[in-house]
């Protein structure tokens, strides 16, 4: 939080934005609309944290990078709390692995809540970000 503190202030966007902090959209007012949802969760699966570098492993909390035995297990729950405080037309935003790319996809299509989702490669040309807007 104190990151975004500082970078809300460096760039002069104080009246534009809010910052909050939760466990992912879990707690928060019903109420509480956002246009954005951007997030990198954990989304390495169980099997797939075993073949890691370890340089990888070593680096980052395996808390900040396995998202449950298939890996899509938080994924799924952000994808239902995202529905509930995107506005109309509002994007959902998420960093994966291509490994995961299609049950994201189809998590986000079953929910019944958004448009198509969009895959966005990264420079490698692999799968790294679905997108998705909120139907109105």
């Amino acid at each position: 939080m104190a990151v975004g503190k500082r970078n809300v202030e460096l760039h002069s966007v104080g009246d534009r934005v809010t910052l909050l902090e939760s466990d992912m959209l879990g707690g928060l007012p019903a109420d509480s609309l956002f246009d954005f949802v951007v997030s990198n969760p954990p989304y390495v699966s169980l099997p797939e944290y075993d073949e890691l570098a370890v340089d990888v492993k070593e680096f980052e909390p395996k808390l900040a990078l396995v998202g449950g035995e298939t890996g899509t297990e938080l994924i799924e729950t952000l994808i239902r709390q995202a529905a509930d405080h995107l506005r109309g037309g509002g994007s959902l935003i998420l960093e994966i692995s291509p490994m995961v790319e299609d049950r994201v996809r189809q998590l986000i299509s079953a929910g019944g809540s958004f448009e198509p989702a969009r895959t966005v490669a990264d420079l490698s040309g692999l799968a790294r970000v679905v997108t998705a807007r909120r139907l109105a």
